[in-house]
C-alpha cells in the first residue's frame, strides 16, 4: 500500500465521483450532458482523469476504481477499468438523469 493511498487527493476524488453519481438528483440532464463531453474532452487532452493523475501519477495509466478494486482482490485489468469507468460510466449517468427527470416528471433540485 502505498503511503498517499487514502490522502486528500483520495477523499477528493471519491466525493467527486459520489457527487457525480447523485447527480441526476440535483442538476438537469442537459448540464449533464456538457459535463459529459467535458470529461470525454479531458480525457483526449490530458490522457484521462486530473484526479486519477495526481493520486497515481500521469505514467500510471490507473483508474481510481480499478486501484481499489484491486487492493481488495477484485482483479480487473486496465483496458476493461478503462472501457468501464472512462467510455461507459460517463453517459450512464446522464441517461439515468433523462429517466428520472423526463420519464418520472422529477425537476433537479439545482440547474
Amino acid at each position: 500500500m502505498q503511503q498517499n493511498d487514502y490522502g486528500k487527493v483520495f477523499w477528493l476524488h471519491l466525493s467527486v465521483i459520489l457527487l457525480w453519481y447523485v447527480s441526476p438528483l440535483f442538476i438537469s440532464w442537459n448540464w449533464l450532458l456538457i459535463g459529459t463531453a467535458l470529461s470525454y474532452l479531458q480525457g483526449i487532452i490530458i490522457g484521462g482523469c486530473i484526479l486519477s493523475h495526481e493520486q497515481f501519477g500521469k505514467e500510471a495509466d490507473e483508474t481510481f476504481f480499478r486501484y481499489y478494486l484491486n487492493m481488495m482482490g477484485l482483479n480487473m485489468s486496465k483496458r476493461t477499468a478503462k472501457i468501464i469507468f472512462f467510455w461507459l460510466e460517463p453517459i450512464v449517468i446522464p441517461i439515468i438523469a433523462i429517466l428520472i427527470q423526463k420519464v418520472f416528471h422529477f425537476s433537479p433540485f439545482f440547474f
